[in-house]
């Protein structure tokens, strides 16, 4: 029927259990580490040579300004840290899609990522 949603939803990413090819694994880690380059320069813009908002910083790379928490400081090794961030979750997906995990990874990843932001945000304030 026209107009009608579909009983189990769409589905925009593999099935439960079934592996993706090699090559798309290397797509979702090149793509993670070229998300994270904008992610980058969309945290730096934003942050204005400490003039602007943290915000999208804290929003994106939760890990690294955890890291500030303590000096109140972006220290070299958070930085090192934000620019494995994404190349890390592209590699993480891309070996779990390999085994037919890519669901329930990227759901863990998420979680875990929300997890960092929410801490991110009560320690360090709105930006």
């Amino acid at each position: 029927m026209w107009g009608s949603m579909p009983e189990k939803g769409i589905d925009y990413f593999t099935p439960p259990g079934r592996k993706i090819a090699p090559k798309t694994a290397i797509l979702v880690a090149l793509g993670s580490a070229a998300g994270g380059i904008l992610a980058l320069a969309i945290a730096v813009l934003c942050a204005g040579a400490g003039h602007g908002t943290y915000l999208p910083a804290m929003l994106l790379f939760p890990y690294a300004m955890l890291m500030s928490v303590g000096g109140h400081t972006i220290t070299n090794d958070a930085i090192v840290l934000g620019l494995l961030q994404y190349p890390g979750y592209g590699l993480f997906l891309g070996v779990c899609g390999l085994v037919g995990k890519f669901r329930i990874a990227a759901t863990i990843l998420a979680a875990i990522h929300m997890l960092a932001l929410v801490a991110c945000i009560c320690l360090l304030g709105g930006g």
